[in-house]
């Protein structure tokens, strides 16, 4: 949690962008939140007395209330923006959206993207609302489908997580029509509705791919950071990156597959060399490689603390 100073700055630079994004209107401001990464987050938005409404209906929004996205009325100077910019986590989660329609209408627009079908033409649902999904999403469309996945939005923004807590820069960023370039009824204005989904193109895939890996690569030069500040504390963050692709670049050849196991591999490429960890890992018969990598790993991580 941020301190109750640091918050209030945020709130009121957060407060201004929104104002000028929206002409000043504060109908026009909503924000769409992730219930599955938020805890409790109906029971904050009705004790915050928001109006706010789930996008999921019936019977499995029920079941699923913890989980759902929420779509709510976000008043600049209101207590669920002091709120989102008390809590990091919360705010990182959150999809901010300027609109031109009332809140139950901009729900059943943003319902279409829940269920998507794929390029291999099988359905899917989309998590569209997390902030990690809609720059790819957005990145890799045409002028048609924007303006069908826009809408009556005019402006998505997510908190600008490469800028550190005490800058005074706009905290957020995102995607407007204006900027994009998009004119309002552009290619006929499809909408994608039950009978006919969006439709994920394989470059729209590879964008969530390529995002996915990015993200890979941030936790795993995080971690590494952590782990080895002894030799990784000079080095800028794409000398440690290095090793997370190599790491990734080489476990298919050693039939290391998992996550866990290119993660332990590039600690292993930080303390020894390339032809080092080969040696050793090819003395391991193929199926217990992963445990003969954490075991390497644990071995050198002990040499080099005893030097």
């Amino acid at each position: 949690m941020r301190d109750i100073a640091s918050a209030r700055r945020l709130a009121d630079r957060v407060a201004a962008q929104l104002v000028s994004a929206s002409g000043g209107d504060p109908l026009r401001l909503f924000v769409l939140l992730d219930g599955s990464r938020i805890h409790a987050l109906p029971v904050v938005l009705h004790e915050l007395e928001v109006p706010h409404t789930s996008l999921y209906r019936g019977s499995t929004g029920e079941d699923l209330s913890h989980v759902a996205p929420y779509l709510a009325h976000l008043a600049p100077s209101g207590p669920l923006v002091s709120w989102l910019c008390m809590d990091p986590a919360a705010l990182d989660a959150a999809l901010l959206v300027v609109g031109g329609a009332a809140l139950e209408e901009l729900n059943t627009h943003l319902r279409r993207f829940l269920l998507v079908r794929d390029s291999n033409g099988r359905l899917s649902y989309l998590r569209f609302y997390d902030p990690r999904v809609i720059g790819p999403l957005i990145e890799a469309s045409n002028a048609e489908e924007l303006d069908g996945l826009f809408g009556p939005v005019d402006h998505f923004f997510l908190r600008d997580a490469s800028l550190p807590e005490d800058s005074d820069a706009p905290p957020l960023w995102g995607f407007g029509r204006a900027r994009l370039g998009v004119a309002r009824g552009e290619g006929g204005r499809r909408r994608p509705g039950a009978m006919a989904p969006f439709a994920l193109r394989p470059e729209h895939e590879a964008a969530f791919s390529r995002a996915m890996l990015a993200r890979y690569d941030a936790r795993c030069v995080r971690y590494l950071r952590i782990q080895f500040p002894g030799r990784l504390g000079a080095r800028r963050d794409d000398e440690i990156r290095a090793f997370v692709r190599e790491a990734r670049e080489l476990a298919p050849s050693l039939d290391l597959v998992s996550g866990r196991d290119v993660t332990t591999l590039a600690e292993v490429l930080v303390l020894a060399s390339r032809e080092q960890a080969v040696a050793a890992l090819s003395r391991c018969a193929p199926g217990k490689r992963s445990t003969g990598l954490v075991t390497l790993r644990d071995r050198l991580v002990a040499g080099a603390a005893m030097v």
